[in-house]
Parts: structure tokens; C-alpha cells; sequence
């Protein structure tokens, strides 16, 4: 049997910017950037890092965090031929 991994997930959305690539940690409110996906994610991954130093993380992370079960993602699209937003039907958890 497996051992179950005590840890608390941060999502990371990365996403490109003109010619740089931009990773945000949003339930903390950290970014960063860089020329690859991969810089871009060691760099917030430093960000973060430097972010919790001297802090007590598990203590921020609890009050800023949601469980993962109580997180549900979708997504809201820009139809361009209708210039409306769409929300899509599906959430994740």
C-alpha cells in the first residue's frame, strides 16, 4: 500500500505574455516570469520560497489555502463571432 503524502497543493497557471511566459500562485498572490514554461515555474517556484521565508508556512497556507476538495475549477470562454462570454458547463474538483 502506498503512503499517503502529507502536503498542501498550490495551483500554478502559466501562461504566455509577448515573449515571456507568466506563472501566478493565486491564493497567495505570487508571480513570476520567464523565456520558458519551465524558468517560468522555477522562478515562482523561488518566488514562493522567498515569499514564506521565516514564516510559519503551514499556518499561512491553512488560513490562505482552500482543501482541495472544496476547489472547483471552470472555465468562462470570449465566443469572438458574439463578442459574449460563455461559461462552460463543466467544473472540476
Amino acid at each position: 500500500m502506498a503512503k499517503k503524502l502529507n502536503i498542501i497543493e498550490l495551483p500554478v497557471f502559466t501562461y504566455k505574455d509577448g515573449k515571456y511566459y507568466v506563472s501566478e500562485v493565486p491564493f497567495i498572490h505570487v508571480a513570476s516570469q520567464g523565456k520558458t514554461i519551465d524558468e517560468s515555474i522555477a522562478n515562482v517556484t523561488e518566488a514562493v520560497e522567498l515569499y514564506f521565508e521565516g514564516e510559519d508556512v503551514e499556518e499561512i497556507l491553512k488560513e490562505k489555502v482552500p482543501l482541495k476538495s472544496n476547489v472547483y475549477t471552470s472555465t468562462i470562454a470570449f465566443d469572438k463571432k458574439t463578442k459574449h462570454l460563455v461559461a462552460t458547463s463543466s467544473i472540476t474538483s
